[in-house]
């Protein structure tokens, strides 16, 4: 992890530009499925969390985002 940067949208206020990882010179981006939910509250939680386990598990920065943006979707989708 030592040359990674990340960028992450602001889940909370319906930022929906995608997030990224910079890592030894190339840019990788993921962005949000489209999905107007009734409340984005607890949806950057989820985002943060999701990326911090993968990174603490030894997970790669791509995974982390991967896992990240899947778990603030699943969020949007089930709250009601």
């Amino acid at each position: 992890l030592a040359n990674t940067s990340a960028t992450w949208p602001n889940s909370s206020s319906g930022d929906t530009r995608p997030a990224a990882v910079a890592r030894d010179g190339g840019v990788w981006t993921l962005s949000p499925p489209p999905a107007p939910p009734a409340s984005a509250t607890g949806a950057g939680d989820a985002f943060t969390g999701a990326a911090l386990f993968a990174l603490a598990t030894d997970g790669q920065p791509e995974q982390a985002l991967t896992n990240a943006i899947a778990a603030a979707a699943a969020h949007l989708e089930t709250e009601s």
